[in-house]
């Protein structure tokens, strides 16, 4: 039974009723996870998220750009779970710029970090034509974040929620 339904996490008011059954099959699953080029974002236990999900999945890697996550999300039925695991960024006050950081790139000496919004999925996602809602897991801090826009909740919950993840 989903954990929604139990009372053990919280579910969005107004995004209906979380479904009754997610399933996840083998093969099926896709992870983002960045190999940041700079030191400071090194997430050394998203390679072993990374693994775990190889193994009991048989996940694919997303390349982590932008380019790559939307066309995945663009894609309807394209897979049964999304895993991320990277850096986010979400303020309550500014919550339409809630952000992933993906891998970015390095230029001479500087770092260029890539970054994806919780306004892009509201955009580009299109997750499910069949009813099968996909599990979407975001590892990162803040992204369980919502916040008020001028035409109500938002963040990468509400968005995911929008477009049809289970």
């Amino acid at each position: 039974q989903f954990l929604g339904q139990m009372g053990l996490v919280r579910w969005l008011q107004d995004a209906g009723w979380p479904p009754d059954k997610l399933g996840i099959q083998k093969g099926n699953a896709r992870y983002v996870i960045p190999h940041y080029p700079h030191p400071d974002y090194v997430l050394p236990q998203a390679e072993q998220e990374a693994s775990f999900l190889e193994q009991k999945f048989a996940a694919v890697r997303v390349e982590p750009t932008s380019k790559a996550v939307r066309k995945i999300l663009s894609k309807p039925d394209s897979f049964g779970l999304l895993h991320f695991a990277c850096h986010g960024a979400a303020d309550q006050d500014n919550i339409a710029n809630a952000q992933l950081l993906l891998q970015g790139r390095i230029e001479g000496a500087n770092y260029i970090p890539e970054y994806f919004s919780a306004t892009a999925v509201e955009q580009h996602a299109n997750l499910s034509e069949s009813g099968n809602a996909p599990v979407i897991v975001l590892n990162a801090c803040q992204t369980g974040r919502a916040g008020y826009r001028l035409t109500g909740i938002g963040g990468f919950a509400q968005a995911f929620l929008r477009r049809k993840a289970g």
